[in-house]
């Protein structure tokens, strides 16, 4: 049996086919069941998160795993064969594990160094393993490289450099509307990636938060907890209209926040400027909206490029080298 890691994430595939990549929970549900009557694959569980979609497998047959994984991408996905076959990213073997660990520290992630991939990865683990479909193999690998990640941050000095890339878009947005400390921010959405991007506005700073869901409830206990208010999904838009910043990370198939109501909340703000922190795969925010006159609009693919330098400090060799002898001893311990 051999590892192998499959799927697309940030470093080889633009957002346009990360967006067409991400899975719901039907699509989800339907890439486990063909990786489960696959023939070729023992264990299995998928990491879906904001910039990837991949699959971590114990295979004993490389070709028949490949042909088995690809088909149900594809097929639970609408991606093209040929798109995933230009963006793919495959590992298999040893650089399959030393993929894994790397991703648990937050090296293969767009904003490098971030830690929220640990609960992420976690979270995956936990599927599989209630779902009977991570074996002795995938767990001894996962739990190693999620113990890694953890040795990552508190034995090195990654956590001064990375940058969430909620913080990357609060910075980019300050630049276009000033000083966080009069800004209002309404973050649509009480998701996990809502609660980091709620309480990340808050510590920086910000003048006050509301937080708008579709459940009420969810909403009114994540502004509760943070001193802000909340608001009904009725409200959207007028909700829109009196933030300077718009944060966006709601997991909907559908757009959420369109080129109308938009531009209904500039005429509303008498152009005041806005910016929009689009964090969501597929996006919540027209991506016509950055169109509009006082209007930026911030989505994955712009923030991966402000946060390009981060992979090139000293205290991420540092974190490289810690996983590479991690990954060493896991490797002589099979």
């Amino acid at each position: 049996m051999s590892l192998l890691a499959f799927g697309l994430n940030h470093r080889r595939a633009p957002i346009s086919v990360l967006e067409r990549a991400a899975l719901d929970e039907t699509s989800l549900s339907s890439i486990i069941a063909a990786a489960t009557a696959s023939p070729d694959i023992t264990e299995h569980l998928v990491v879906a998160t904001c910039n990837r979609t991949e699959i971590y497998a114990e295979v004993s047959a490389f070709h028949g795993a490949v042909a088995d994984l690809t088909e149900a991408l594809t097929a639970s996905t609408g991606i093209t064969h040929d798109d995933l076959k230009s963006h793919l990213d495959l590992h298999y073997g040893d650089a399959a594990v030393a993929h894994v660990f790397n991703v648990a520290a937050g090296l293969d992630s767009m904003a490098v160094g971030e830690s929220q991939i640990l609960g992420q990865l976690r979270d995956a683990l936990g599927r599989g393993q209630d779902d009977g479909h991570v074996g002795p193999h995938l767990n001894a690998l996962v739990q190693q490289a999620l113990r890694t990640g953890k040795r990552v941050h508190s034995e090195t000095g990654i956590d001064e450099v990375s940058r969430s890339l909620v913080t990357a878009g609060l910075d980019a947005a300050e630049e276009h509307v000033g000083d966080l400390a009069e800004a209002h921010v309404l973050v649509v959405g009480a998701g996990s990636m809502s609660a980091l991007a709620a309480t990340t506005a808050v510590r920086a700073g910000v003048r006050s938060l509301t937080v708008v869901n579709r459940t009420a409830a969810r909403a009114s206990d994540l502004a509760q907890r943070l001193g802000g208010s909340s608001i009904d999904i009725a409200d959207l838009a007028d909700g829109i209209a009196r933030a300077d910043i718009v944060i966006s990370c709601t997991g909907s198939t559908g757009v959420v926040v369109d080129l109308a109501t938009a531009t209904d909340a500039q005429i509303a703000r008498g152009g005041r400027p806005q910016a929009y922190l689009d964090l969501a795969l597929p996006h919540d925010v027209a991506e016509a909206v950055d169109e509009l006159s006082g209007v930026t609009r911030l989505g994955l693919d712009r923030l991966g490029e402000d946060l390009g330098a981060a992979g090139r400090t000293p205290e991420v060799a540092r974190a490289r080298e810690l996983v590479a002898a991690e990954v060493r001893l896991h490797q002589g311990a099979r």
